[in-house]
């Protein structure tokens, strides 16, 4: 009997109806799944909205090794910010300012750099979307276009003082960042998809898991825009997230606590 309120029941094993599922050919881990309960009697449990803490929990035990890398799909994510202050840079035509506390994207001479290390995505991963985050520096209105670029190359090498550390670099076709909405300073603000981008770098042939990848913003109209630099705020830097179908081969998608505060 549940006779008490708060108390935790167990449903008999569901492994089967579990494995049924997850052997279909579309299965792909961290797809949503859904089952139905009904029989005779009455019983109540807690729902999400009634009492977060206290609603259904599916809890699955699977045997890792099953999981054949190349061979498998999940839907995975990498998050991975800018780790140090080489790693964001501007140049304008023979300067490079590698060491500021804002990245400004306020004309269309002015480039700005950002490299993120150890992308943990399969080469041929199925990119299923991607952005660039970031941290505003300043109030600002008024609508404007940034152009975002992806570097040409398996793995991207570090910035530095140099004239062309920048825009000596392969850049491919841009992806426009139409922005409407007003920025508020220190606010996240967050990029138009850069999916095509991600797609094109990890179909390279020589892409490998842990490569890292660099991206050229700057303004082609509008009003100006600025984010926060490694520098300035080394939590709220610019951040890559892709989201993936994952083959397996990925050595690790979760995002930890350690991460979010790199």
């Amino acid at each position: 009997p549940w006779t008490n309120p708060g108390d935790i029941h167990s449903t008999p094993d569901l492994k089967d109806i579990v494995q049924e599922i997850v052997n279909l050919s579309t299965w792909c881990g961290g797809n949503a799944m859904a089952l139905a309960l009904a029989g005779e009697g009455l019983r109540s449990a807690w729902s999400r909205d009634a009492n977060n803490g206290l609603q259904p929990v599916l809890r699955v035990s699977y045997d890792a090794s099953s999981v054949i890398p190349g061979d498998s799909c999940a839907q995975a994510s990498e998050s991975k910010l800018v780790v140090n202050g080489a790693d964001d840079v501007e140049e304008r035509g023979n300067n490079v300012w590698a060491n500021g506390q804002s990245l400004d994207m306020d004309r269309v001479d002015n480039h700005v750099g950002v490299r993120f290390q150890n992308i943990n995505v399969p080469q041929g991963a199925v990119i299923q979307s991607a952005w660039i985050e970031g941290t505003s520096r300043y109030d600002a209105s008024g609508n404007t276009t940034i152009k975002i670029e992806a570097e040409l190359t398996n793995d991207s090498e570090p910035f530095d003082s140099n004239n062309g550390t920048v825009d000596d670099r392969s850049w491919s076709s841009a992806i426009d960042w139409d922005i409407t909405e007003d920025w508020v300073d220190n606010a996240a603000v967050t990029s138009v998809d850069i999916s095509g981008l991600i797609q094109t770098t990890v179909n390279r042939l020589d892409w490998v898991l842990g490569g890292d990848m660099a991206f050229r913003l700057y303004q082609s109209s509008g009003t100006d825009r600025a984010l926060d630099s490694y520098n300035a705020n080394p939590i709220g830097a610019p951040r890559l997230v892709i989201k993936f179908q994952d083959d397996g081969s990925a050595v690790s998608t979760a995002r930890t606590v350690r991460d979010a505060l790199k």
